[in-house]
């Protein structure tokens, strides 16, 4: 069974072309500590 990776993270202001485009953008660092990539 996969260990659950977890990052508690802080959630800022979209960017003003962002808005209302679902985004969510997220540091590198911790995008690769939760083997996250482009478009998960």
């Amino acid at each position: 069974m996969e260990t659950k990776k977890e990052e508690t993270l802080k959630v800022a202001e979209a960017r003003s072309r962002d808005v209302g485009r679902g985004i969510a953008r997220v540091d590198g660092a911790v995008a690769e500590k939760l083997g996250l990539t482009a478009g998960d």
